[in-house]
């Protein structure tokens, strides 16, 4: 492609890091972010939605033209696309739909490319000190759905807090006058460690973040500081914070 975007990432591969003398994996971006002055859209690999749900289905000779399509018929009449290999010849298959990720049923293939505008996910963007993009997604959730909205995003997921400076963001975003809470993607497994969504364990003594005791079950919430056991029943409501990793740092 020819197109001079800024891109976040735009690098397939598994990079290494030696610590001493051991070769450990950096994880790769969980999904593609693309910017410029007037187009701003993520990109999922190996993933499509089927041909019956596309409003639009046209060939074309490679990704940017079916991206063009789509920018050309504005953010009503598309909010996504994916281009599929074809079997017609040297051309791809476009689809074309009118609605985001988190109401679009994904299917994966490894022939195809899923693609979303950054509008089609309802909720706010920010990049945090973390290098990580958050959205905040509108409405408000149980703990449950809270972390099934942000899966449906492809490369989302519900805030999990590992690093000093994800915890101080997290941390920060609630004090005692403010609900709906901000539910963390945490879950207590013994009295003394909980684990996080991604089945990593974080211990009530990590000296980084502080987690308050709660019961077994409970929902986890951003609190006063702090991740605390939440005041509310496990339905809640919460509000719903996913992170997504276009650099693909360490989260």
């Amino acid at each position: 492609m020819a197109d001079s975007y800024k891109h976040h990432v735009m690098l397939q591969a598994v990079v290494g890091v030696v610590i001493h003398g051991i070769v450990t994996a950096v994880p790769g971006p969980s999904v593609y972010y693309i910017e410029d002055s007037e187009r701003q859209f993520f990109m999922a690999p190996n993933l499509t939605f089927s041909q019956q749900k596309a409003t639009v289905v046209l060939s074309a000779y490679n990704h940017c033209e079916c991206r063009d399509f789509c920018f050309a018929l504005g953010p009503t009449a598309c909010q996504a696309w994916s281009v599929t290999e074809s079997t017609q010849g040297n051309y791809w298959e476009c689809r074309i739909t009118n609605i985001g990720p988190e109401t679009t049923v994904l299917l994966p293939d490894p022939k195809a490319t899923y693609h979303f505008r950054k509008s089609s996910v309802l909720g706010t963007y920010s990049w945090q000190a973390d290098k990580l993009f958050y959205v905040a997604l509108r409405g408000n959730c149980t703990s449950d759905a809270a972390k099934a909205r942000c899966a449906k995003i492809p490369g989302h997921r519900l805030i999990i807090v590992k690093s000093r400076q994800t915890y101080e963001f997290f941390g920060n975003l609630s004090t005692k006058n403010e609900k709906p809470l901000w539910v963390a993607n945490l879950r207590k497994v013994t009295l003394t460690e909980f684990r996080w969504g991604d089945g990593s364990i974080s211990s009530v003594t990590n000296g980084t973040i502080i987690i308050n005791d709660g019961l077994l079950g409970t929902s986890f919430v951003s609190f006063n500081n702090k991740i605390d056991d939440s005041i509310e029943s496990r339905d809640g409501p919460y509000r719903a914070l996913c992170q997504a990793n276009p650099l693909g740092v360490e989260w």
